[in-house]
């Protein structure tokens, strides 16, 4: 039944459709998420950056522990399926990890923004998401269904805990709770995930004590920190990619200090070089 509906989907195939449909796939991706995610971090909202950045690790555990559980097989090489951009159709396939970080990224900005408009194409780009991984022969419907349910129920749960939990106390039991799926020897996607949750829990209490940075700062600062704290963040992630050996507990290594990086480094930086990147120490965005 599944398989049929993407073989019609796919039966309307044409070059056209194939592009537009690889890049809404990218909005679901890692490198658009996370620029967008440290775009409001950085320059518009610390707070509200938190947050999403919290709803990012968590979803990424939940997502890829959920996949190791079921270990769902794909599509990909099914009689009638052609299957687009398989190099990033990583683990298995239950739940679409793309859908899922999609819909937990526009989601929560979307609680963000709290406007009718904005939160109207958001939901219509999640559905895209979800529907260009059905198109591209990479998942089945039902694996973008339970990538738009708990891509969407992260942020809300999220911020119904964060009203009822220190986060501290909430970041350090959401990354002890997945420790127990180690057991089962997971997928590469779950180290991946367990770094980015451990530098996201050891930046925050640094960056609260002592990284008081702001984001009310000049338009030229706030381009700036985006353009060059990029840079710096997809350097850092080369570098220890190159210096370090394989395996999976490096593997959580280099996605912690990244992440660190990223969250506390150039924060760092941005206090050290207020001519550059903006100043000042209040907390305030």
């Amino acid at each position: 039944m599944e398989l049929e509906l993407i073989r019609q989907l796919q039966s309307i195939a044409t070059p056209a459709l194939d592009l537009l449909f690889q890049l809404l796939t990218m909005l679901g991706e890692p490198v658009p998420s996370v620029l967008i995610f440290l775009g409001l971090y950085w320059t518009v909202d610390r707070e509200a950056g938190e947050f999403l950045g919290y709803c990012l690790c968590s979803s990424l555990l939940l997502g890829n522990a959920v996949k190791d559980i079921v270990q769902a097989p794909r599509p990909i090489g099914e009689e009638g399926v052609r299957s687009l951009r398989v190099h990033t159709a990583t683990g298995h396939s239950f739940p679409s990890g793309h859908t899922q970080s999609a819909a937990t990224l526009y989601t929560g900005l979307g609680m963000y923004l709290k406007r009718r408009g904005p939160q109207i194409a958001f939901a219509l780009l999640i559905l895209l998401v979800g529907l260009s991984r059905v198109y591209l022969g990479v998942h089945y419907p039902k694996d973008v269904l339970a990538g738009l349910a708990l891509g969407v129920l992260v942020p809300f749960l999220a911020r119904w805990l964060l009203a009822r939990v220190p986060r501290q106390r909430l970041y350090l039991f959401t990354a002890l709770a997945f420790l127990p799926i180690l057991l089962i020897s997971p997928g590469h996607d779950f180290y991946v995930a367990t770094g980015c949750m451990l530098g996201f829990l050891i930046a925050m209490p640094l960056v609260h004590r002592r990284l008081p940075f702001r984001t009310d700062v000049p338009r030229h600062a706030k381009l700036l920190r985006l353009l060059l704290g990029s840079l710096m963040v997809g350097g850092c992630h080369l570098l220890l990619k190159i210096l370090l050996p394989s395996g999976e507990g490096m593997t959580v290594l280099r996605y912690a200090a990244t992440i660190f990086f990223a969250l506390a480094g150039c924060p760092w930086l941005f206090l050290q070089f207020p001519h550059v990147f903006g100043g000042g120490t209040k907390t305030q965005k």
